[in-house]
Protein backbone atom coordinates (compact mmCIF):
# COMPACT_ATOMS: atom_id res chain seq x y z
CA UNK A 1 0.00 0.00 0.00
CA UNK A 2 0.96 3.54 -0.70
CA UNK A 3 2.96 5.46 1.90
CA UNK A 4 -0.25 7.56 3.52
CA UNK A 5 2.74 11.18 3.74
CA UNK A 6 3.41 10.28 0.03
CA UNK A 7 -0.17 11.07 -0.52
CA UNK A 8 -0.45 13.99 1.13
CA UNK A 9 2.14 15.81 -0.37
CA UNK A 10 1.17 14.52 -3.77
CA UNK A 11 -2.01 16.33 -2.62
CA UNK A 12 -0.75 19.39 -1.25
CA UNK A 13 1.82 19.78 -4.57
CA UNK A 14 -1.52 19.76 -6.40
CA UNK A 15 -3.60 22.23 -3.88
CA UNK A 16 -0.39 24.69 -3.93
CA UNK A 17 0.75 24.32 -7.74
CA UNK A 18 4.58 24.50 -6.50
CA UNK A 19 6.77 22.42 -4.65
CA UNK A 20 8.04 25.08 -2.50
CA UNK A 21 4.10 26.24 -1.39
CA UNK A 22 4.05 22.80 -0.44
CA UNK A 23 6.77 22.12 1.63
CA UNK A 24 5.93 24.91 3.76
CA UNK A 25 2.18 23.79 4.09
CA UNK A 26 3.55 20.31 4.87
CA UNK A 27 6.59 21.70 6.96
CA UNK A 28 8.97 19.52 4.89
CA UNK A 29 12.31 20.84 3.15
CA UNK A 30 11.64 21.02 -0.82
CA UNK A 31 14.07 17.97 -1.70
CA UNK A 32 12.17 16.54 0.34
CA UNK A 33 8.93 16.92 -1.00
CA UNK A 34 10.13 16.23 -4.58
CA UNK A 35 11.37 12.93 -3.17
CA UNK A 36 7.68 11.73 -2.15
CA UNK A 37 6.73 12.87 -5.77
CA UNK A 38 9.29 11.06 -7.56
CA UNK A 39 8.82 8.07 -5.13
CA UNK A 40 5.05 7.76 -5.98
CA UNK A 41 5.71 8.45 -10.21
CA UNK A 42 8.39 5.35 -9.71
CA UNK A 43 5.66 3.83 -8.27
CA UNK A 44 2.93 4.53 -10.30
CA UNK A 45 4.87 4.01 -13.53
CA UNK A 46 3.02 7.61 -14.54
CA UNK A 47 4.87 11.32 -14.67
CA UNK A 48 2.23 13.40 -11.99
CA UNK A 49 3.48 16.90 -12.76
CA UNK A 50 4.10 18.90 -15.72
CA UNK A 51 7.31 21.52 -13.93
CA UNK A 52 7.65 24.88 -15.34
CA UNK A 53 9.18 28.36 -13.81
CA UNK A 54 5.48 28.96 -13.43
CA UNK A 55 4.79 25.95 -10.62
CA UNK A 56 3.48 22.48 -11.04
CA UNK A 57 0.57 21.17 -12.86
CA UNK A 58 -0.99 18.26 -12.83
CA UNK A 59 -0.85 15.60 -15.88
CA UNK A 60 -3.68 13.43 -17.14
CA UNK A 61 -2.02 10.43 -14.53
CA UNK A 62 -2.37 13.39 -11.91
CA UNK A 63 -5.59 14.37 -12.50
CA UNK A 64 -7.05 10.54 -12.09
CA UNK A 65 -4.21 10.15 -8.56
CA UNK A 66 -5.91 13.19 -7.32
CA UNK A 67 -9.17 12.07 -7.37
CA UNK A 68 -8.64 8.49 -5.91
CA UNK A 69 -6.20 10.25 -3.60
CA UNK A 70 -8.66 12.82 -2.24
CA UNK A 71 -11.33 9.94 -0.61
CA UNK A 72 -8.37 7.98 0.50
CA UNK A 73 -6.67 10.35 2.25
CA UNK A 74 -10.12 11.67 4.10
CA UNK A 75 -10.59 7.41 4.83
CA UNK A 76 -6.43 7.40 6.68
CA UNK A 77 -7.40 10.36 8.53
CA UNK A 78 -10.51 8.91 9.64
CA UNK A 79 -9.33 5.56 10.50
CA UNK A 80 -5.98 7.65 12.57
CA UNK A 81 -8.42 9.72 14.69
CA UNK A 82 -10.67 6.63 15.15
CA UNK A 83 -7.67 4.47 16.52
CA UNK A 84 -5.95 7.16 18.02
CA UNK A 85 -9.31 7.99 20.01
CA UNK A 86 -9.81 3.87 20.54
CA UNK A 87 -5.78 3.67 22.24
CA UNK A 88 -7.23 6.96 24.45
CA UNK A 89 -10.28 5.45 25.33
CA UNK A 90 -8.94 2.44 26.40
CA UNK A 91 -6.15 3.14 28.90
CA UNK A 92 -8.21 3.79 32.56
CA UNK A 93 -5.54 5.02 35.17
CA UNK A 94 -7.31 3.24 38.51
CA UNK A 95 -6.77 3.48 41.72
CA UNK A 96 -7.72 1.14 44.74
CA UNK A 97 -7.55 1.95 48.42
CA UNK A 98 -5.35 -1.06 50.05
CA UNK A 99 -8.42 -2.06 51.70
CA UNK A 100 -9.42 -3.97 48.84
CA UNK A 101 -6.11 -5.63 47.09
CA UNK A 102 -6.79 -8.31 48.24
CA UNK A 103 -10.41 -9.24 48.66
CA UNK A 104 -12.96 -7.27 46.51
CA UNK A 105 -9.92 -6.17 43.45
CA UNK A 106 -9.23 -9.82 41.99
CA UNK A 107 -12.98 -10.48 41.57
CA UNK A 108 -13.39 -6.56 40.46
CA UNK A 109 -10.97 -6.59 37.75
CA UNK A 110 -11.81 -10.11 36.94
CA UNK A 111 -15.69 -9.12 35.94
CA UNK A 112 -14.60 -6.07 34.25
CA UNK A 113 -12.06 -7.43 32.11
CA UNK A 114 -14.49 -9.83 31.00
CA UNK A 115 -17.15 -7.42 29.80
CA UNK A 116 -14.47 -4.78 28.57
CA UNK A 117 -11.05 -7.07 27.03
CA UNK A 118 -10.14 -4.14 24.94
CA UNK A 119 -9.30 -1.42 27.69
CA UNK A 120 -6.26 -1.36 29.67
CA UNK A 121 -5.80 -0.84 33.31
CA UNK A 122 -2.94 0.88 35.18
CA UNK A 123 -3.83 -0.27 38.23
CA UNK A 124 -2.64 2.06 41.62
CA UNK A 125 -3.34 0.18 45.15
CA UNK A 126 -2.13 2.19 48.03
CA UNK A 127 -3.67 3.99 51.05
CA UNK A 128 -6.52 6.00 51.34
CA UNK A 129 -4.99 9.93 51.20
CA UNK A 130 -2.44 9.16 48.47
CA UNK A 131 -5.29 7.76 46.17
CA UNK A 132 -7.17 11.19 47.05
CA UNK A 133 -4.51 13.09 46.08
CA UNK A 134 -3.95 11.12 42.90
CA UNK A 135 -7.19 11.73 41.79
CA UNK A 136 -6.97 15.78 42.62
CA UNK A 137 -3.53 16.07 40.92
CA UNK A 138 -5.21 14.06 37.79
CA UNK A 139 -2.82 11.21 37.84
CA UNK A 140 -5.71 8.75 38.58
CA UNK A 141 -8.94 9.07 36.55
CA UNK A 142 -10.76 7.02 38.64
CA UNK A 143 -10.56 5.53 42.45
CA UNK A 144 -12.41 3.13 44.20
CA UNK A 145 -12.35 4.19 48.30
CA UNK A 146 -14.31 3.49 51.41
CA UNK A 147 -16.24 6.72 52.37
CA UNK A 148 -17.85 7.41 55.84
CA UNK A 149 -19.30 10.87 55.00
CA UNK A 150 -20.72 13.18 51.70
CA UNK A 151 -17.93 15.67 52.58
CA UNK A 152 -15.37 13.33 50.14
CA UNK A 153 -17.55 13.47 47.18
CA UNK A 154 -17.72 17.18 46.66
CA UNK A 155 -15.12 17.89 44.66
CA UNK A 156 -15.31 14.73 42.34
CA UNK A 157 -18.15 13.20 40.15
CA UNK A 158 -18.83 9.13 41.88
CA UNK A 159 -21.01 7.11 42.71
CA UNK A 160 -21.88 4.45 45.24
CA UNK A 161 -21.56 1.27 44.74
CA UNK A 162 -22.23 -0.67 48.04
CA UNK A 163 -22.87 -0.45 51.77
CA UNK A 164 -21.58 -1.94 54.56
CA UNK A 165 -21.48 -2.38 58.45
CA UNK A 166 -18.30 -1.25 60.41
CA UNK A 167 -17.73 -3.93 62.89
CA UNK A 168 -15.69 -4.94 65.62
CA UNK A 169 -12.81 -7.51 64.81
CA UNK A 170 -10.66 -9.74 67.04
CA UNK A 171 -8.83 -13.04 66.66
CA UNK A 172 -10.95 -16.04 68.54
CA UNK A 173 -7.90 -16.68 70.99
CA UNK A 174 -7.57 -13.17 72.01
CA UNK A 175 -8.21 -12.61 76.12
CA UNK A 176 -9.26 -9.19 76.60
CA UNK A 177 -9.07 -7.81 80.24
CA UNK A 178 -12.24 -6.04 82.15
CA UNK A 179 -10.35 -3.85 83.96
CA UNK A 180 -7.87 -2.89 81.28
CA UNK A 181 -8.14 -0.38 78.61
CA UNK A 182 -9.15 -1.34 75.17
CA UNK A 183 -5.85 -2.64 73.14
CA UNK A 184 -6.70 -1.25 69.43
CA UNK A 185 -5.21 -2.15 66.55
CA UNK A 186 -5.49 0.80 63.82
CA UNK A 187 -4.48 2.59 61.23
CA UNK A 188 -2.15 5.47 61.12
CA UNK A 189 -3.28 8.44 61.50
CA UNK A 190 -4.14 9.80 59.19
CA UNK A 191 -7.60 7.78 58.95
CA UNK A 192 -11.30 8.05 58.77
CA UNK A 193 -11.47 5.02 60.46
CA UNK A 194 -9.33 5.14 62.89
CA UNK A 195 -11.40 8.86 63.69
CA UNK A 196 -14.14 7.15 63.39
CA UNK A 197 -12.94 4.40 65.81
CA UNK A 198 -11.87 6.52 68.80
CA UNK A 199 -14.60 9.01 68.26
CA UNK A 200 -17.31 6.40 69.32
CA UNK A 201 -14.85 4.65 71.93
CA UNK A 202 -14.66 8.00 73.51
CA UNK A 203 -18.20 8.96 73.41
CA UNK A 204 -19.43 5.44 74.97
CA UNK A 205 -16.89 5.97 77.93
CA UNK A 206 -14.67 3.17 76.96
CA UNK A 207 -11.06 3.80 77.74
CA UNK A 208 -8.64 2.54 75.32
CA UNK A 209 -5.39 2.49 74.42
CA UNK A 210 -3.20 2.05 71.15
CA UNK A 211 -1.88 -1.72 70.50
CA UNK A 212 -0.91 -1.64 67.40
CA UNK A 213 -0.90 1.55 64.53
CA UNK A 214 -0.52 0.16 60.75
CA UNK A 215 0.59 1.48 57.20
CA UNK A 216 -2.69 -0.33 55.70
CA UNK A 217 -5.24 -2.92 55.75
CA UNK A 218 -2.79 -5.65 55.28
CA UNK A 219 -1.46 -4.56 58.46
CA UNK A 220 -4.54 -4.15 60.65
CA UNK A 221 -5.22 -7.63 59.97
CA UNK A 222 -2.18 -9.09 60.35
CA UNK A 223 -1.93 -7.01 64.10
CA UNK A 224 -5.08 -8.65 64.53
CA UNK A 225 -4.29 -12.21 63.66
CA UNK A 226 -1.53 -12.04 65.58
CA UNK A 227 -3.69 -11.19 68.93
CA UNK A 228 -2.44 -7.61 69.26
CA UNK A 229 -5.65 -6.22 69.78
CA UNK A 230 -9.16 -5.20 68.58
CA UNK A 231 -9.85 -3.02 65.38
CA UNK A 232 -12.57 -2.06 63.01
CA UNK A 233 -13.44 -3.26 59.36
CA UNK A 234 -16.02 -3.65 56.96
CA UNK A 235 -17.69 -6.50 57.39
CA UNK A 236 -17.63 -7.61 53.86
CA UNK A 237 -13.45 -7.22 53.91
CA UNK A 238 -13.23 -9.37 57.37
CA UNK A 239 -10.93 -12.41 56.89
CA UNK A 240 -12.61 -15.74 58.03
CA UNK A 241 -10.28 -16.70 60.64
CA UNK A 242 -11.07 -13.35 62.53
CA UNK A 243 -14.02 -13.06 64.54
CA UNK A 244 -16.68 -10.25 64.57
CA UNK A 245 -17.90 -8.77 67.38
CA UNK A 246 -16.13 -8.56 70.75
CA UNK A 247 -18.02 -10.66 73.37
CA UNK A 248 -16.52 -9.03 76.40
CA UNK A 249 -17.79 -5.88 75.79
CA UNK A 250 -20.82 -3.84 74.71
CA UNK A 251 -19.25 -1.94 72.50
CA UNK A 252 -20.70 1.11 70.49
CA UNK A 253 -22.04 0.86 66.94
CA UNK A 254 -20.01 2.26 64.23
CA UNK A 255 -22.59 2.67 61.42
CA UNK A 256 -22.01 2.14 57.63
CA UNK A 257 -19.43 2.79 55.41
CA UNK A 258 -20.13 3.35 51.47
CA UNK A 259 -18.12 2.26 48.91
CA UNK A 260 -17.74 4.80 46.26
CA UNK A 261 -16.12 5.20 42.98
CA UNK A 262 -14.90 8.92 42.43
CA UNK A 263 -14.02 10.19 38.64
CA UNK A 264 -11.88 13.37 38.44
CA UNK A 265 -13.49 16.24 37.41
CA UNK A 266 -11.68 16.64 33.81
CA UNK A 267 -12.48 13.52 32.08
CA UNK A 268 -13.18 13.94 28.50
CA UNK A 269 -15.87 12.77 26.75
CA UNK A 270 -14.34 9.20 25.36
CA UNK A 271 -13.08 8.87 28.90
CA UNK A 272 -16.10 9.07 30.93
CA UNK A 273 -17.37 6.55 28.61
CA UNK A 274 -14.77 4.06 29.87
CA UNK A 275 -14.97 5.09 33.53
CA UNK A 276 -18.54 4.52 33.52
CA UNK A 277 -18.08 0.82 31.89
CA UNK A 278 -15.23 0.02 34.88
CA UNK A 279 -17.66 1.80 37.30
CA UNK A 280 -21.37 -0.67 36.02
CA UNK A 281 -18.47 -3.49 36.08
CA UNK A 282 -18.02 -3.15 39.75
CA UNK A 283 -21.51 -2.04 41.01
CA UNK A 284 -22.83 -4.99 39.50
CA UNK A 285 -19.83 -7.12 41.60
CA UNK A 286 -21.82 -8.19 44.63
CA UNK A 287 -19.94 -7.58 47.92
CA UNK A 288 -18.86 -10.88 50.00
CA UNK A 289 -16.84 -12.00 52.97
CA UNK A 290 -13.21 -12.39 51.74
CA UNK A 291 -12.04 -15.76 52.29
CA UNK A 292 -8.09 -15.16 52.92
Amino acid sequence: MTDPKLIQTFLAVAEMSSFSRAARLRNLSQPTVSQHVQRLEQALGAQLFERSSGGATLTDAGERLQRLAVPYDRLHQELTRFFGESRAEGRVRFGVAEDFANTQLPRMLRAFTRRNPDITLSLKVDEYAPIIEALKTEELDLVLVKQYTDALMRPFAGRTIAEDRLVWVMDADLELRPDEPLPLVTYRAPSITREKTTAALEKAGHSWTTACECQGTSGVVAALRGGLGIGVLPSSLVPRQLRQGVPERVLPDLGKVRFVLLQRPSLSEHEARVTAALADAHANTVLSVAEY
